[in-house]
């Protein structure tokens, strides 16, 4: 697939993903906190049991997030509005995932 012709659209596109990298981030402190402490050793270790203790918490949020990001069909190429709903979804599970 060929980048956005559109100037404007580069533009979203940039500031989408610095979007998601900063819900990523998030997302990710919300699950580790959920652990209670910092996990130690390597990762394939605690990986899981972290996040099956997260998703224990957030069953809600996570549902919601699979419905609506389920309509968006990301399986082909991606527009820049689908892009955006993906990434206020994401930052959404994050908001509504326990701090």
């Amino acid at each position: 697939r060929e980048p956005p012709a559109d100037h404007f659209d580069r533009i979203a596109i940039r500031q989408i993903i610095e979007d998601l990298t900063a819900s990523q981030r998030v997302l990710t402190t919300r699950v580790i906190a959920a652990a209670g402490a910092e996990p130690k050793g390597a990762p394939a270790k605690w990986t899981e049991k972290v996040i099956e203790k997260w998703s224990a918490t957030a069953e809600d949020a996570i549902a919601l997030y699979e419905e609506s990001t389920a309509s968006l069909d990301l399986t082909g190429p991606v527009s820049v509005g689908k892009f955006s709903l993906f990434t206020r979804r994401l930052d959404e599970l994050a908001a509504n995932t326990v701090r």
